[in-house]
């Protein structure tokens, strides 16, 4: 086609269009920290990775691989390749190297870029973290025209089972969701601007295409910003929700499921369904414990990337929470239809979107067709030529259309079972009646010509019962014909969007033998709990990545592993990720053995730190007794010979302050030591086991109890003081508290000591964990006479030379907490 006839890509358009808004866009949460992107931040960030490619001689048509989880780079790359007319491959983070290899054997990228979460594989790369780093660039003179039918990206949506199939996905079919979504928003972007910031917690993951669209075009129509964090645990997901204030949740429904257990769990009233059809202020009233957990903005479900069960549905709406679901898949850019948030039709995916065309065929597929479409394959014409057909897309999904033109989905064809009557069963339907069934933590149903249920079971569950109980539910072609009981805790799904994977279920069943009839068999022994069977080899191989070279088995000692208390803060952060649960610190250090660390899962008791103290009425209070009454008092006492203050010209901040410790007065020395603009902005850490009658009343008398207490209220309001252990027990808690901080532009007070010595001790690896997770700078400090100042032995001070030297900010490298520790100690040392 001539250049000339040819329509240029609205995705450049829309890209100068959000770069104006000046507003939050994208918040990470690494686990640690938080990190926020303006749009006009994403979009600086976007010209300079397009730059970047431009010097590397990377062009029009070239490819870039993206195997990284989602952050503001993943964003960031994506708007650069598209405004350079550069393909962009997006690539599962949890993918394996080998299904990369395949990938990339049929692309050739030109450039691979590669997130933190990803396994390191040895391939020539570039990390993702290096985009979000600002910097200056020229825009050039002119870009490449970039046209309606280039290909913006190629998604790859099979595993390494088979060969991977990409699915082209070109700039026309991205734009065609923007003009309608946006004109369904407009009317009602008016009523929403009271509420703002809205924020929207995509779990969602930006290699996928619905996920990109909640991340890249859909908050820029309200305005809102999307928040990217790095586990799907419930509790964290809880967490995020109620600190950051969020109004909506997207993900796919089994981490609605999953979080919909912890609900129960926590509210056993919530698995009530009885008054689903009450007035939504009912609803809301009687489950306001919920919406207290979760935040009085969060007000909405949004379900993709997977059919979302009618009782999953009804369950979030019977919580007084807009449920929101679409239909769509890769091929069609995502979006065939959804439901509008204020106008939801439940049990249907809603109406689709203008400009995209649906009807169903006789046999009941659901066809598509508009600019939404892919044209096809990569290199695969055969399989292009399959899936068209006089203009329409085959789904492989069978549905209907409502008489109000809503389209409901039924299942996929290829799962569907044809019993010997010709009759049609969807396994959809009779999984949604077994995994309401007390005792079923799952279900699957495989089958060609009759019905088979694979059950995962909770423990004492009876298999033959649970049958009966599902076919009294079931029409006479549903009912359940053989039933497998699965070893393991769960069935196997998809990665990204929790799909069953049935082939593979349907295959080992076949390879365990013969299933049991139904009803009549008895069931096997039922999984045990995670870290017991199936799981005592994940948590064995979590605990081998800080043991490498060794053999580790659940019989392996915890002592003959030599694992720090670092070791086991991380451990713990990453078995909360993979079991979805929250680590009791007490049983975890109680633990002789891998296997027992198991025994630590469940739900822990939340720490507490104060959150007063950083209102505006706390900061005023501090900041008129520190500059009135506390900093003239120190000045008094303490003749003060300051140097190294020039070092923190070059820090922004936040940063780690680290410090010897002498006495109780090096706080209020530091302070008064620091320029008005650091010392306002400073948290310093308090050893948590100084205050032990105030978190534990119970085991001291009164008196002592009510003084450690005030004493507690009174530093950590006039310092803006947060309690740390000594021990490990909590360290986890307290790093995720000082990334609070950091993220509000706190700087962080530690004496790596671990307590007060006129010659220094060693430091504690503790500052190099902090330093290293929160990325901050670190500025060491010496001091000097606060122990003249103010003994040990002292209550009262007296007047003396107190000497505070500052160092040159040193950051982390490539090296362990201990060896940062180490360097930033000997720092220290050689201000003396």
């Amino acid at each position: 086609m001539d250049a000339s006839t040819r329509s240029l890509s609205e995705l450049p358009r829309y890209f100068q269009r959000f770069k104006q808004i000046r507003r939050e866009f994208v918040i990470y949460d690494d686990g640690f920290r938080g990190w926020t992107f303006t749009y006009s931040e994403i979009a600086r960030l976007a010209e300079n990775f397009a730059a970047r490619l431009r010097s590397q001689g990377i062009q029009k048509g070239d490819a870039v691989a993206i195997w990284s989880e989602s952050r503001p780079g993943w964003v960031a790359a994506l708007w650069g390749c598209w405004i350079e007319g550069v393909m962009a491959v997006p690539i599962e983070p949890q993918s394996s190297l080998e299904l990369f290899q395949k990938i990339q054997q049929k692309v050739h990228p030109r450039l691979i870029l590669l997130g933190d979460r990803v396994q390191n594989p040895d391939i020539a790369a570039l990390r993702i973290s290096e985009i979000e780093q600002s910097g200056d660039y020229s825009t050039p003179e002119s870009r490449p025209a970039v046209y309606e039918d280039d290909i913006a990206e190629i998604v790859f949506t099979s595993g390494t089972t088979a060969e991977p199939k990409g699915v082209v996905i070109t700039h026309r079919n991205l734009a065609a969701q923007i003009p309608p979504i946006e004109d369904q928003i407009a009317p009602y972007r008016k009523y929403v601007r009271p509420f703002f910031p809205l924020r929207i917690l995509n779990l969602l993951p930006m290699s996928h295409l619905f996920g990109q669209s909640m991340a890249t075009f859909v908050p820029p129509m309200i305005p809102a910003s999307v928040v990217f964090i790095s586990t799907t645990s419930p509790r964290e997901i809880v967490r995020q929700i109620r600190s950051r204030r969020m109004c909506m949740l997207v993900a796919v429904p089994k981490v609605l499921e999953v979080v919909r257990g912890l609900l129960v769990r926590r509210f056993p009233e919530t698995a009530d369904l009885a008054g689903a059809d009450r007035f939504w202020p009912l609803r809301w009233w009687r489950f306001r414990r919920v919406h207290r957990m979760f935040g009085w903005k969060f007000c909405c479900v949004v379900s993709g990337g997977a059919p979302l069960s009618a009782d999953l549905e009804t369950f979030w709406a019977n919580l007084a929470i807009v449920v929101v679901q679409g239909y769509g898949l890769t091929e069609t850019a995502p979006v065939v239809s959804f439901n509008h948030p204020f106008h939801v039709e439940h049990g249907t995916t809603g109406k689709p979107l203008a400009g995209v065309d649906v009807k169903i065929a006789e046999d009941g597929e659901v066809l598509v067709r508009g600019g939404n479409v892919t044209p096809g394959y990569f290199q695969a014409p055969r399989e292009t030529a399959a899936v068209f057909e006089d203009g329409w897309f085959h789904t492989g999904d069978y549905g209907e259309l409502d008489a109000r033109g809503n389209l409901i989905i039924r299942g996929r064809k290829k799962e569907m079972i044809v019993t010997p009557e010709g009759l049609n069963v969807f396994p959809d339907d009779i999984e949604a009646v077994l995994n309401r069934l007390p005792g079923v933590r799952e279900s699957a149903v495989v089958g060609t010509d009759r019905v088979h249920a694979v059950l995962a079971l909770e423990p004492g569950a009876n298999a033959d019962e649970i049958v009966r109980q599902a076919n009294a539910q079931l029409e006479s072609h549903q009912k359940i014909r053989e039933v497998s009981i699965w070893k393991g805790r769960e069935l196997p799904r998809t990665q990204t969007t929790g799909k069953l994977r049935r082939a593979q279920i349907a295959s080992e069943v076949e390879a365990q033998g013969a299933p049991h009839g139904a009803p009549g068999a008895s069931p096997s022994p039922p999984a045990g709990p995670p870290g017991i069977k199936n799981g005592r080899d994940d948590l064995a191989s979590v605990v081998q990545k800080y043991a490498p070279g060794r053999t580790v088995t659940g019989d392996t000692t915890i002592d003959e592993l030599g694992l720090g208390s670092l070791d086991r803060v991380q451990i713990m952060m990453e078995l909360e990720e993979k079991f979805d649960a929250s680590i009791d610190e007490s049983a975890f250090a109680s633990a002789t053995k891998v296997a027992d660390l198991a025994k630590a899962t469940g739900i822990a008791e939340e720490p507490r730190f104060p959150t007063y103290n950083r209102t505006w009425i706390a900061r005023l209070i501090r900041a008129i007794a520190l500059e009135a009454i506390i900093l003239p008092f120190t000045r008094f006492f303490a003749k003060y010979e300051i140097s190294g203050l020039d070092h923190l010209e070059s820090v922004r901040g936040p940063a780690v302050f680290a410090s010897n410790h002498q006495s109780y007065f090096d706080t209020a020395a530091i302070l008064a030591s620091l320029p008005r603009r650091w010392r306002r902005r400073v948290a310093p850490a308090m050893w948590k086991e100084y205050f032990e009658p105030h978190f534990h009343p119970e085991r001291y008398p009164f008196r002592e109890r009510w003084a450690n207490s005030a004493l507690y209220w009174l530093v950590t309001l006039l310092f803006n003081a947060f309690p740390v252990p000594q021990s490990e027990k909590g360290v986890r808690e307290s790093v995720r508290y000082m990334g609070e901080l950091v993220e509000e532009g706190w700087s962080i007070l530690i004496f790596p000591e671990g307590g007060r010595y006129r010659d220094m001790h060693p430091f504690f690896p503790g500052v190099g964990m902090i330093a290293s997770r929160l990325h901050l700078p670190v500025i060491p400090i010496r001091l000097r006479g606060t122990a003249e100042v103010l003994p040990p032995d002292v209550r009262w001070p007296r007047r003396g030379r107190v000497e505070i030297r500052m160092g040159p900010a040193i950051f982390a490298r490539d090296e362990s907490f201990a060896d940062l520790a180490r360097r930033i100690e000997q720092a220290v040392r050689v201000l003396a």
